[in-house]
């Protein structure tokens, strides 16, 4: 997942003035987040012109967006993230799945279905679950006191290549990597964690509750 109103930002709150008439968002565990402008607006073009799939690198992760099951996937790890096309007023629009290309009907194609209209068909699944955005009020967190992270580059050994939230970059020239007091072998980003915190004040990684303080 990506943080795309602002690079793995926090809350993404922009009003809708600010936003592109029509434009796309994906959801995150928290809530919808709106697309960096020229993304939303790649996205945009290629819905408007009939087209189904919009592929563009955020740092150096490559993400697909299907716009015939409306989500977001990651070309290289194959999660999806729902996505929606919002209107000018904040609402999300209906969207219509691109026009597949009619095949010409044969004799046979006809026999299959009589044959497999007395088949049982398999039952279908969804290829990634999406949780359900937590329904409580967030609440401000001082998470630098709370947790006395500090910030970390390159070099450290401690934290991996990617922030452990939105699975970016974590050494992105536009955020602030840092790593938890108490947590060893991961990161996030200072904004990730930040939002993070405001619903629950355990590591999203390895769950340490920073509330129970321990020796």
């Amino acid at each position: 997942g990506i943080w795309m109103g602002k690079t793995c930002s926090s809350e993404s709150s922009a009003p809708v003035s600010t936003l592109p008439m029509d434009h796309w968002e994906w959801l995150d565990d928290y809530g919808w987040v709106p697309y960096k402008p020229a993304h939303s607006s790649k996205i945009e073009a290629k819905y408007s012109g009939g087209g189904s799939n919009v592929e563009f690198k955020f740092g150096k992760t490559t993400y697909v967006v299907d716009l015939s099951k409306m989500c977001q996937r990651n070309k290289k790890t194959g999660y999806e993230r729902k996505v929606r096309r919002v209107g000018a007023d904040g609402k999300p629009t209906k969207t219509k799945a691109p026009k597949k290309k009619k095949k010409a009907k044969t004799s046979s194609s006809k026999s299959d279905k009589t044959s497999s209209s007395g088949s049982t068909s398999a039952l279908k699944f969804p290829l990634t679950l999406h949780y359900p955005c937590p329904t409580k009020k967030p609440k401000v967190v001082d998470v630098k006191k709370l947790t006395e992270y500090e910030v970390v580059d390159k070099k450290d050994d401690k934290v991996g290549d990617t922030c452990e939230i939105c699975m970016c970059e974590l050494f992105d020239d536009d955020e602030t990597p840092v790593r938890l007091s108490r947590c060893v072998g991961h990161g996030f980003h200072l904004k990730c964690i930040e939002r993070a915190f405001e619903f629950s004040q355990k590591c999203p990684k390895c769950n340490y509750c920073y509330l129970l303080r321990g020796p």
